[in-house]
């Protein structure tokens, strides 16, 4: 029910005159702050840059690649990037003047792979894991308290760098502490751990220091294409009930 009506109001919102949403939008968030989560509210046709989601990803309204870009690729795009990641570096604290931003990277510094084209222009990490990026309107507050009820935060919590990686079960050591373990090196260990051989063209390691008896590690050839189902030959009612099934995990608006 929330959905629907979410639904029905955000298309009323978007028959509002520009100006009368811009005066409307700070007290009608105040009472349905979700209505901020929405491309609805984007001018594509003036906008040189966007955020999907509040968790420091930003992505360039390129031209070739997004529906209604606007940004020329080549020099252009490469001068919007520069001016975007400087003027994130030179973001201050208004109370305590200091940086907002500890990071910023160009996507292709972390990213690899033949999805290169989806991947973020530019990835930032705050300075202060507490601090929160949360997208918004031109008229909010650029910086603002979190809100709290009680002694509760009711925003959404933020990711931390570092992550806790427990193992436990027959022939795992107890009591080992692994090193320098990253998130793509799961997925390489479950498949060990399952006795499946690892595809050489996967990221990440097998994570043998927990192991009591390690076997040795078994390779694949390279997976030359994704085995995916086409979406193209689902019917009606089986798109429906995925999109259905990510709204209600979050994943889409």
């Amino acid at each position: 029910v929330t959905w629907h009506w979410r639904e029905r109001a955000m298309a009323l919102w978007c028959t509002l005159p520009p100006i009368l949403r811009e005066l409307l939008s700070w007290p009608v968030l105040r009472v349905e702050p979700r209505l901020r989560y929405d491309y609805a509210n984007i001018d594509w046709q003036r906008s040189r840059a966007y955020a999907r989601r509040g968790i420091g990803a930003l992505y360039v309204n390129l031209k070739g690649r997004e529906p209604q870009g606007i940004v020329e690729p080549g020099a252009e795009y490469e001068a919007l990037r520069e001016h975007i990641m400087e003027a994130l570096r030179n973001l201050r604290d208004p109370e305590t003047g200091e940086p907002l931003v500890a990071e910023v990277n160009r996507g292709e510094e972390l990213f690899h792979g033949p999805y290169m084209d989806d991947a973020p222009d530019i990835v930032f990490r705050p300075r202060n894991m507490h601090d929160r990026f949360i997208l918004g309107f031109a008229t909010d507050p650029f910086v603002r308290p979190a809100r709290k009820r009680e002694n509760a935060y009711v925003e959404y919590g933020y990711h931390t760098r570092r992550g806790v990686l427990i193992a436990a079960g027959p022939g795992i050591r107890s009591g080992t502490q692994i090193e320098g373990a990253h998130i793509y090196d799961i997925a390489p260990t479950v498949l060990h751990l399952l006795g499946l051989p690892v595809p050489l063209d996967m990221d990440g390691r097998v994570l043998l220091e927990f192991q009591e008896n390690p076997q040795e590690v078994r390779y694949a050839e390279p997976v030359k294409e994704a085995i995916t189902q086409d979406v193209a030959a689902l019917s009606e009612d089986e798109r429906q009930d995925i999109e259905a099934r990510l709204r209600a995990l979050g994943y889409l608006e």
